[in-house]
């Protein structure tokens, strides 16, 4: 099924969300996972996750400098310079009520980023699960010096919508926004 942004953007998801948590006592509030940080629009909803201080919030980034930059801003936060691909299996099952993985997915081959999606972040998320990546073929190299910021793969709203997640067009219609919810 597709929405329109008007029906899910970044900004009511959040809200659901954190209305689910404090409002209506669904969801156990406890953790989230940030996976790749890169200082960009994208802020606030980590913004969002600190203030409403969670027990437990997780970063992981493949590029150390991302981890820096990161650390100088924010405490409380657990931080790890670790690669998404190899990583994850530290967690538990049903580790986190909300996994963040924003504009990473085409940093992957796809069949890459559909296993740890199926594999592994529906295995340690207890509730929900949010991507986005540009829509189709996007050629981006490395950047500040960061090699992992070169696109691998390309995406569509049917490749998300695959693996049982709901989407919405982001900016300008450029980006695709994934949200999966546990049953």
């Amino acid at each position: 099924m597709t929405y329109k942004l008007s029906d899910f953007d970044l900004n009511k998801i959040f809200s659901e969300y954190i209305n689910d948590i404090l409002n209506k006592n669904k969801i156990k509030y406890e953790s989230s996972l940030i996976i790749g940080w890169r200082d960009s629009v994208y802020n606030k909803i980590f913004e969002n996750l600190i203030e409403a201080q969670y027990k437990n919030i997780v970063l992981i980034d493949i590029f150390k400098q991302n981890i820096i930059n990161f650390k100088n801003e924010k405490k409380n936060i657990k931080y790890f310079v670790a690669d998404v691909r190899n990583s994850l299996n530290i967690f538990s099952k049903n580790s986190f009520d909300l996994i963040c993985w924003q504009h990473g997915p085409e940093h992957l081959e796809k069949q890459e980023s559909v296993n740890i999606i199926e594999n592994q972040l529906k295995i340690i998320s207890k509730n929900y699960i949010l991507l986005e990546s540009p829509l189709g073929e996007f050629n981006q190299d490395e950047m500040y010096g960061n090699i992992y910021e070169k696109h691998l793969s390309s995406w569509s709203e049917e490749d998300y919508q695959n693996m049982k997640f709901k989407t919405a067009m982001g900016e300008e219609n450029k980006n695709i926004i994934a949200l999966w919810k546990k049953n």
